[in-house]
């Protein structure tokens, strides 16, 4: 081969080496920017064994502080805010199977920051921030058969920021933040005597927390007291049969605005705030063991998060890239290679 063979050779690699950095770096861009332009479902390979992240379709009304629910192979994402931190009342269904979005018929008050949980196929959305960040004490109740919604019994307690869960028929509404300080409220709803009354009250007072139910107990995990800078690592397990709490393995990272998810016996924490920015954190909590472990991070650093599973799979919705009022329309997938 002559010297100018060489030459030209050695050049055409070279432009195909560097095109293909390029190309590289754009894709992993786009990913961590959450564009909107992506169709269908994209891969991200992860280093963690049994482990992949998925891009999922884009939630169509970019927004954060969400409240979602799953039902059947449906999760409705709730209310939240937009870019301009004002309060929506948007409800869009997103389809686990067919990765597509649908609308369903709007709160009847926009609200961000609520908490919601299913009981008997119907979904109740619990208090929350109204425009103007006032807490409410309103329960709306929605039926997915027939698109309406309708008012339930109110809270005693006006909050918002707070953990709502189903257990056994009845809703737990735990801690948040009220008219004038953060709670260690706990108070339940019997949606057959549409009553509330009070439980044992949640040892420490948070905010932002999240919570997850594994075998018939409640698990309230990080949160804040005020801002940021007073992020909690706490784990408190809630056994309804006794109404009472017990202290638990703290969470590794202190940490707030975050979500939770179960799949298996498994909670994992994702996401969340702190003084120094958004978290792309996932620790993976058994209850059973009373350990933790780290599990892989999201694709993107996000708060302000709602996430629900679904057949082995933990499905991450809106949140915001940058701490305070921000969003994103990332819908982002944890898949689990036989592991549950």
């Amino acid at each position: 081969m002559s010297e100018r063979s060489r030459a030209v050779l050695l050049t055409v690699v070279a432009l195909i080496l560097v095109g293909s950095l390029l190309a590289l770096v754009l894709s992993h861009q786009r990913f961590e920017s959450g564009s909107t332009t992506t169709t269908g479902v994209t891969t991200q390979s992860l280093t963690s064994p049994g482990y992949t992240w998925l891009r999922g379709a884009d939630l169509p009304t970019p927004r954060a502080e969400t409240a979602a629910v799953l039902v059947g192979n449906e999760a409705y994402v709730i209310g939240g805010f937009d870019a301009n931190g004002m309060a929506s009342a948007k409800v869009e269904v997103y389809n686990t199977t067919s990765d597509t979005w649908r609308t369903a018929s709007p709160l009847p008050v926009a609200m961000h920051h609520a908490g919601a949980a299913l009981v008997n196929g119907m979904i109740f959305v619990v208090g929350g921030y109204l425009e103007g960040w006032i807490p409410t004490s309103a329960v709306w109740v929605y039926d997915p058969k027939s698109g309406m919604w309708s008012p339930a019994t109110s809270m005693p307690t006006k909050r918002a920021a707070l953990a709502v869960q189903a257990i056994n028929g009845r809703i737990f509404a735990i801690g948040g933040a009220g008219e004038a300080s953060v709670l260690s409220t706990n108070e339940i709803y019997d949606p057959l005597s549409e009553k509330w009354t009070d439980g044992a009250q949640m040892p420490t007072p948070r905010q932002h927390l999240a919570s997850a139910v594994v075998q018939g107990k409640l698990y309230a995990i990080g949160g804040r007291v005020s801002g940021v800078a007073t992020n909690l690592n706490v784990n408190e397990e809630y056994d309804p049969s006794t109404d009472s709490w017990s202290a638990r393995a703290p969470m590794p990272t202190n940490r707030s605005g975050i979500a939770a998810a179960v799949e298996g016996d498994r909670i994992f924490v994702l996401g969340g705030e702190t003084p120094f920015g958004t978290l792309n954190t996932n620790e993976e909590y058994n209850p059973l063991g009373d350990t933790w472990t780290k599990a892989p991070p999201m694709p993107a650093s996000k708060h302000a998060i709602s996430a629900v599973s679904a057949d082995g799979r933990v499905y991450v919705f809106g949140g915001g890239l940058s701490v305070g009022v921000s969003v994103t329309p990332e819908t982002v997938i944890l898949v689990s290679k036989n592991r549950w």
